[in-house]
C-alpha cells in the first residue's frame, strides 16, 4: 500500500490581542472631618437640647451646693451630688424621670417644626451638614447681608488645601492654585444648586431636597460625571 501523505503543518496561532490596561479612578479615603458632616446630630442651634434626669436633680441641687460645699472641688461636688442622689427615694427620682420625659417630648416637637417650617421631611435624620446649609441659607436671607463679590471666596483655604492634600500625587498647591480651586468649587456649587433649586421648582416644590440634585445629575450633560455609573 501506498504511504499515507503527510498532513499539512497547521498554520501559526495568531498572536493574542494585547492586553490594554483599563484605568481605574484612584480611591482617597473620605476625610474624618466631612465624615462626621454626615453624621445624624440632635443639636440645632436655638432649640434648647432636652436634659436628664441627672441635670433636672443637678440644676435643683445648685443652690444648696453653694452652701454644702462652698470651696469644694469639683470632684467634692459631684461626690455630695452623687451621695444626695443615691439617698432619693424611688419616686422622687421617678418625678426627674418624668420631667426628663417631658422635656425630650417638648425638643422633639421644637425639631419636627423646625423642619416643618424650613420644607424638610419630618422623618429624615438632621446632619451637621444638612443644618449648616439651612443656617447660612438663613442668614444670606437676612437683611443687610453683603453678598460675595465676583473676585472673593467664603470657604476657608486651610480646608481646601486639606482637601487637595489627600490626593497622593499632589505634592503641594501654590496659593493661587488653592484660590483658583476654591473659586471653581464654589462656582461649580452654585450652578448645582440653581439647577437643583430648578428641579423643584418644576416639581412644585419649595424646598430643595436630594432627589431634586439626583434628578439634574441624570439631565445635566455636564453634570454627567458625577452620576454613580459614569465610566
Amino acid at each position: 500500500a501506498a504511504p499515507a501523505a503527510p498532513r499539512p503543518a497547521a498554520p501559526p496561532a495568531a498572536p493574542a490581542a494585547p492586553q490594554v490596561p483599563v484605568a481605574v479612578a484612584p480611591q482617597f479615603p473620605r476625610p474624618a472631618f466631612l465624615e462626621a458632616r454626615r453624621r445624624p446630630v440632635d443639636d440645632i442651634p436655638g432649640l434648647r437640647k432636652p436634659p436628664s434626669p441627672w441635670m433636672l436633680f443637678v440644676e435643683d441641687l445648685k443652690e444648696e451646693l453653694k452652701i454644702a460645699v462652698p470651696n469644694g472641688s469639683g470632684a467634692a461636688q459631684q461626690q455630695y451630688i452623687s451621695q444626695k442622689w443615691m439617698e432619693l427615694p424611688p419616686e422622687h427620682k421617678q418625678k426627674y424621670r418624668d420631667r426628663a420625659q417631658g422635656e425630650l417630648l417638648r425638643y422633639q416637637r421644637e425639631v419636627a417644626k423646625w423642619k416643618k417650617d424650613r420644607g424638610l421631611d419630618p422623618s429624615t435624620p438632621l446632619t451637621a451638614e444638612m443644618v449648616g446649609h439651612v443656617l447660612a441659607l438663613e442668614r444670606a436671607r437676612e437683611p443687610g447681608h453683603r453678598a460675595i463679590p465676583p473676585g472673593e471666596t467664603v470657604t476657608p483655604a486651610d480646608t481646601v488645601r486639606s482637601i487637595v492634600g489627600i490626593d497622593p500625587d499632589v505634592a503641594d498647591v501654590s496659593e493661587d492654585g488653592v484660590a483658583a480651586i476654591t473659586k471653581a468649587m464654589e462656582l461649580f456649587v452654585a450652578k448645582l444648586a440653581t439647577d437643583s433649586a430648578a428641579t423643584a421648582r418644576h416639581h412644585n416644590r419649595a424646598a430643595l431636597q436630594y432627589a431634586d440634585v439626583h434628578e439634574t445629575l441624570q439631565t445635566k450633560d455636564a453634570l454627567l460625571f458625577l452620576r454613580e455609573d459614569f465610566s
